[in-house]
């Protein structure tokens, strides 16, 4: 885990460095923003796992405790619910992923594998255990 978060923290370094070295500093200071989202702004969990933009410019934020869609301005929060069967599967979020129609696949700790289903903001589950 530790070396995870050392490969990131490089990462990030490097990618400012390269941006410094190949951008003037009043075009990145003029051009860039960062908004920094914690969970007083409504994030799920700050311990954030994974994190992928779609192909309509949304934001989704992969937390052990919910997954968050972000459009720059609100987030909105997906958890999973015992009573509803179009929710989450779990709220451990483990991987994110687009297809090339578009889809958002929502991998899950113990919840299965989740598809979005955008015009109804609900979520089909899909188990490996055949006994489910």
């Amino acid at each position: 885990m530790k070396v995870q978060v050392l490969f990131y923290s490089m990462s990030a370094l490097f990618i400012l460095f390269l941006s410094h070295q190949t951008f003037p500093q009043s075009y990145i200071s003029d051009k860039i923003r960062f908004r920094h989202l914690t969970r007083e702004q409504g994030l799920s969990d700050s311990f954030i796992r994974c994190v992928i933009q779609d192909s309509k410019g949304f934001l989704w934020i992969g937390t052990s405790d919910g997954l968050d869609r972000y459009d720059g301005y609100n987030l909105k929060v997906f958890k999973f619910s015992p009573n509803d069967i179009n929710s989450l599967g779990g709220n451990s979020i483990r991987a994110l992923y687009e297809d090339k129609l578009g889809t958002l696949w929502v991998g899950t700790l113990g919840g299965g594998l989740n598809k979005y289903i955008s015009g109804q903001e609900m979520f089909t589950r899909y188990f490996n255990d055949p006994l489910r």
